[in-house]
Formats: C-alpha cells, sequence, structure tokens
C-alpha cells in the first residue's frame, strides 16, 4: 500500500510540474522579464531533469513510438498527458518556425491518446483536438 502511494504522489506532482511549465509557458509574453527562447531552454532543461523527456527527440517519434512512450513511463496518467498535450499545444501556437507544426502535431497525437485511454468523454479536449485540426489542414 505504501508503495502505490509513493507513486501517487510522485505522479500528482510530475503534474503540478507541468501545470507550472505551462502557465510559465503562457505567461511568458506577459512578463517579459526573460526572453522566450531563454525560458523555452529552461523548460526543456526541467522536463529532462525531472522526466528523462527530451522534448526534441519527443517531437520527432512516431505516433507509435510516443504512444508506447507514454505507456511505459509511469509518471504519465491521462491528466498529465494531457498537460503535455497543452503544452505542445501552447508551443505551436506561440513559435513560428517549423517546430510549430511539430508541436501542433505532437499535442494532437497526445490528445487523441488521452481519448483513446480515459473512459470519461471530455469536451474541452474535443475543442482542442477540432482547434488543432482547424490549425493543421490551414
Amino acid at each position: 500500500m505504501d508503495q502505490s502511494d509513493y507513486i501517487l504522489r510522485e505522479i500528482q506532482k510530475i503534474g503540478e510540474m507541468l501545470l507550472k511549465i505551462r502557465k510559465k509557458i503562457d505567461g511568458a509574453e506577459i512578463t517579459n522579464s526573460q526572453p522566450f527562447d531563454f525560458q523555452l531552454e529552461e523548460v526543456k532543461s526541467l522536463l529532462k531533469d525531472t522526466l528523462g523527456l527530451n522534448l526534441d527527440e519527443f517531437l520527432l517519434l512516431s505516433e507509435r513510438d510516443t504512444k508506447m512512450y507514454i505507456a511505459g513511463n509511469k509518471s504519465f496518467n491521462i491528466n498529465n498527458t494531457e498537460l503535455l498535450g497543452d503544452f505542445c499545444k501552447t508551443m505551436g501556437e506561440k513559435t513560428v518556425n517549423i517546430k510549430s507544426q511539430l508541436y501542433l502535431k505532437k499535442a494532437l497525437e497526445l490528445f487523441d491518446l488521452c481519448n483513446s485511454l480515459d473512459r470519461t468523454y471530455s469536451i474541452d479536449r474535443e475543442y482542442k483536438i477540432s482547434a488543432l485540426k482547424n490549425i493543421l489542414n490551414n
């Protein structure tokens, strides 16, 4: 029982960290205390240190490999996977280079994965999927 409680607390900590990262990126244009590129590098470093997630490599994974990575990493429950999708969506909206498409496609993959794993219907997630499909098809 203690082992499962520990794992649940660790998953919750990861979720809180992902939420903080998302808020940091969402507010990047507002604070202007640090350039956006610097904040992005800081976030990439934090993801690598806490989750062992190399964001640049993660973006290049195929859909199948992404599913395998998420399934093999106990830190990613449905909520944390959706938070990572939110982060990728935000990054896709804030970047203007070729990586923008990679972030948006990865966000769509992650939201689709959440839909396939979650037995609860999420209107918010469906809205995000629809918006991403519209962006990517234009």
